[in-house]
This record gives C-alpha cells, sequence and structure tokens, in this order.
C-alpha cells in the first residue's frame, strides 16, 4: 500500500465535554498504531479546535475549514439554541467538508455531531 488512507474526524463541539479529548485521542491512536497505513484528521469547522491545548500541541493533524467563525458568538444554551447552532454549523460546513473530502480522497469519515445529523456521512 503506497499511500495513506485519510481518516477525518468532524466533531464540531459547542461546549468543552468529554468527547474534545475523546475525538482527539481517537485520532491520535490511529496515527500512532496503524503503522503508517492511516492518516487521521481533525476538522476544525468553526475555530472551535483553537482554543483547546490539543490544536497547540499538534497543529498537523487539524484541517482548518473555517466556516463562519461568528459560529461562537452564537449563544448555545438550551436545547433550542443549541440544535440552531449545529443546524447552521451543517449549513455553512456541508461545501467545504465535500471539497476537502474530494481533495484528501477520505475514505473513513467519522463524526460526533450529537444525534442530530446521524446521517450527515450518508447525505454527503
Amino acid at each position: 500500500m503506497d499511500k495513506k488512507l485519510n481518516v477525518c474526524y468532524w466533531c464540531p463541539f459547542i461546549s468543552k465535554v468529554a468527547t474534545v479529548k475523546a475525538v482527539y485521542n481517537s485520532a491520535n491512536s490511529v496515527n500512532l498504531f496503524s503503522k503508517k497505513k492511516y492518516e487521521a484528521l481533525i476538522i476544525d469547522t468553526f475555530g472551535e479546535w483553537k482554543d483547546t491545548n490539543y490544536f497547540k500541541i499538534q497543529k498537523k493533524i487539524f484541517i482548518e475549514l473555517n466556516v463562519f467563525s461568528a459560529i461562537k458568538k452564537i449563544p448555545s444554551f438550551g436545547f433550542i439554541f443549541s440544535r440552531i447552532k449545529f443546524i447552521l454549523i451543517f449549513i455553512f460546513s456541508y461545501f467545504p467538508l465535500k471539497k476537502i473530502f474530494k481533495n484528501k480522497k477520505t475514505k473513513f469519515f467519522n463524526h460526533s455531531f450529537n444525534d442530530v445529523f446521524t446521517s450527515f456521512s450518508e447525505f454527503i
């Protein structure tokens, strides 16, 4: 196998929960233990990963999408506001994500997007 297969993690998060650490550890494990067959990349959708220590430690595993960074300013408390925020993230990142997947020739896609859009990977 000459070329690495890309594994992309798309985990836009609106609050710092355990998911952030789990996604980073999963991507890091793929890179460490895949015997160089796979390359894991984490997609930074609207700059949410830049505020974490993980981004500062290992910038090379992040792809910056930078779509509509004003999403950070939209309140995300409560059920309704958080769902509205996730819908906006979905709308503004659909085409840039599709472009990344095409350019990177991504074979595997893992998303952690609560269960609002569980079929997103099928939608793309």
